[in-house]
């Protein structure tokens, strides 16, 4: 919703200092991507709790594609801008097998809010200028 609220404010002229994003979905196919992109992106910052599933919907295959600058949180919560495909991937493993045999699964545990916050408040992601 925040997504679109801006894409809205930016056809109507409205200003937009900045939109930080946390778990989200994909909202819009690549013309709109590409056309937020032009204006938002410099100013968008789409934040990823490691295996967070809700940022994976709706699929690329789907038509869909995300907006911004995205920064992810590893799987033990620092907050990484190299966004290396082989590290993601990497970091998302890791996150799974720590998860084994625990309660709940990882990629909606990974949604909670609370634990954007607690990643947000780590010591070493807060020296991060994102944050």
């Amino acid at each position: 919703m925040a997504t679109l609220t801006v894409a809205t404010f930016g056809e109507k002229a409205k200003p937009v200092h900045g939109l930080y994003t946390f778990g989200q979905p994909r909202v819009g196919g690549k013309t709109f991507a590409r056309n937020f992109n032009l204006e938002f992106q410099s100013r968008t910052f789409r934040f990823v709790n490691n295996n967070d599933v809700v940022t994976r919907v709706p699929t690329r295959a789907m038509g869909y594609r995300h907006v911004g600058q995205v920064l992810v949180f590893d799987s033990v919560g620092k907050l990484q801008t190299d966004l290396h495909f082989w590290n993601n991937l990497v970091n998302r493993v890791v996150g799974r097998i720590e998860d084994l045999g625990k309660p709940g699964t990882d990629g909606i545990k990974d949604h909670s809010m609370a634990r954007y916050v607690k990643n947000l408040e780590r010591k070493d992601n807060q020296r991060n200028p994102y944050v």
